[in-house]
């Protein structure tokens, strides 16, 4: 059987295409994530952290979703 974080690699090209994203050109996986599988793509466009939610619960998932909006109305500092 394959490994989850293959399992995952392989579906980040579908999550790319669903968001209208152009292709990966390297995928990184995040290793020091707990609960999650996290990677860091990098494409034309940008770079992305796609998140696959494994050991979340629902309520939790939707706190993430807050932060991140929450986020979006703060700039970021970035050395």
């Amino acid at each position: 059987m394959p490994q989850a974080n293959t399992i995952q690699q392989k579906l980040i090209p579908t999550v790319l295409d669903f968001f209208d994203l152009d292709p990966a050109h390297t995928i990184t996986p995040i290793t020091t994530s707990l609960a999650n599988r996290n990677y860091l793509v990098n494409t034309d466009q940008a770079a992305y952290i796609i998140k696959f939610a494994i050991q979340q619960t629902r309520p939790s998932l939707v706190n993430d979703v807050a932060i991140q909006a929450q986020l979006k109305t703060t700039p970021l500092l970035s050395n």
